[in-house]
């Protein structure tokens, strides 16, 4: 049985989507579900509202997703058609044209190499604004999710859907087979405490809501965290600002002249300043422990004062429309009870796409939503509730006796591999090209190597195994 069977058997597939940014992805999004014979996608509000955006496929699936991960799914599966029984699906914000949308398998390139589609053969054709929205007519605009609750029917497992309409206010309520999560983790600021910081005379604000950096002219920022949006911001603030502090307890970012990595902090007595790695007028230091005395008090027991601060601390996994009857609870950033930090051990068409972090994003999604499908259509059977329990309990075991805390359970990093491998092999489709780990790593030997230039470095992929990489 194929997807596009599995589609018709189920009904229709609720999706809630919190935000899109970009015009080209919510085009994408709406191709595939045309592609795929959506039948009723509730999708409010995208970059505007933030407030949700609910769809339906043509299973009686409810997914609840931002989306991407969905459309992928079904050019790598090549899901075509649907028809079949279905309400109007709900989608992107009013006024928003999602542009002209095209998907190339193989392009060639300046320097002779190919740049390849990694999800198979399937094509879509060029699409018009008109062809994305005007001749979908089961898609629905505006729409918010209000609450998704488990209910029994006729004993069988369903899931009660409750929708608003964002500019009526008219409720409904719906019933469906099966929920996939897909709502996206951008939303909800992760900010941690620092006593003291009450007494703190500036500006903080969180990286979610940063914006432009020519407002720290001149003046003395610290910036709380060292991953991806913390260094971006931290370049940019630089070029603006008199000082900079980057707080963070990971190893000092940067290379020394002599091309070796820097392992530790400088001594406290030593100016924190790395050879050639970063602006001069960026200083690293260890992360903020309190406020005191009008100067942030470090963890290595030194002092710094700064006339705003920026966390970039990263964001809370958040589901405030799953009733508590779902029984999903969230605790220091982990997601559970779930297997394979995916499906809802307890109620099995329940899967939350897309909380692993440090991955490729799309990869996994794609993966994760072929899998579960294919649970949905029983050809895939999962194990027990039973040994569903002890295998994510002995994968948090393991991390922690490898020194990981709880809070990282969803960072699965170089433990990705292993994941997708499994994933594509219990679904029964192609492993990632080894192409795609290659690039991702040399990415990351670029980035330790040149911090500032890493991102002009240009790849093409020339085969299943191999790519080209130049400036």
């Amino acid at each position: 049985m194929n997807c596009e069977t599995v589609f018709q058997k189920c009904g229709s597939v609720c999706v809630e989507t919190y935000k899109l940014k970009h015009p080209e992805v919510e085009g994408k999004f709406l191709a595939g579900l045309k592609q795929i014979g959506a039948l009723s996608v509730p999708i409010s509000g995208f970059n505007h509202a933030r407030g949700g955006a609910k769809a339906s496929l043509a299973p009686r699936s409810a997914l609840i997703s931002p989306a991407d991960g969905a459309e992928r799914h079904a050019r790598h599966e090549g899901v075509r058609g649907g028809g079949g029984r279905g309400r109007p699906v709900r989608g992107a914000a009013p006024g928003r044209d999602p542009g002209p949308v095209r998907v190339r398998r193989v392009r060639a390139d300046r320097r002779g190499g190919r740049h390849l589609d990694l999800h198979g053969p399937h094509r879509l054709r060029r699409l018009r604004p008109a062809d994305t929205l005007e001749h979908v007519p089961r898609l629905e605009f505006r729409t918010h999710v209000k609450e998704v609750r488990p209910v029994d029917r006729n004993g069988e497992q369903a899931w009660r859907v409750a929708v608003e309409d964002s500019a009526t206010k008219e409720e409904k309520v719906e019933e469906f087979d099966a929920v996939i999560v897909c709502n996206g983790h951008f939303c909800t600021p992760y900010i941690p405490s620092i006593p003291g910081i009450e007494d703190f005379k500036g500006v903080p604000i969180h990286s979610h809501v940063y914006r432009n950096p020519e407002i720290y002219k001149e003046r003395t920022v610290i910036i709380l965290g060292a991953n991806s949006s913390g260094v971006d911001i931290c370049l940019e603030v630089s070029k603006y600002a008199k000082l900079v502090y980057l707080s963070h307890n990971l190893p000092p970012l940067g290379v020394k002249a002599d091309g070796v990595a820097q392992a530790s902090f400088p001594s406290k007595t030593e100016a924190r300043k790395l050879d050639k790695a970063l602006p001069c007028n960026i200083t690293q230091v260890a992360g903020i422990e309190s406020f005191s005395g009008g100067a942030f008090v470090l963890r290595d027991g030194t002092k710094c004062h700064a006339d705003d601060l920026i966390f970039c601390t990263g964001y809370e996994y958040a589901f405030p429309f799953l009733h508590p009857s779902c029984g999903v609870v969230v605790k220091d950033k982990m997601v559970s009870p779930l297997y394979q930090h995916l499906i809802h051990i307890d109620f099995p068409t329940l899967c939350f796409v897309g909380l692993p972090m440090s991955v490729i994003p799309f990869r996994v999604f794609e993966y994760q939503v072929t899998f579960f499908l294919k649970t949905l259509e029983k050809s895939v059977a999962l194990p027990s509730k039973e040994d569903m329990r002890a295998d994510t309990e002995r994968e948090l075991r393991d991390r922690l006796a490898r020194g990981i805390p709880t809070r990282h359970f969803h960072r699965l990093g170089d433990g990705q591999w292993a994941y997708l491998e499994q994933l594509a092999r219990w679904a029964g489709c192609p492993p990632l090209p080894p192409v795609v780990r290659k690039i991702y790593e040399k990415t990351g030997e670029l980035r330790r190597g040149n911090l500032l230039c890493y991102k002009e470095h240009k790849f093409a992929i020339t085969g299943d195994d191999s790519y080209e990489v130049w400036r």
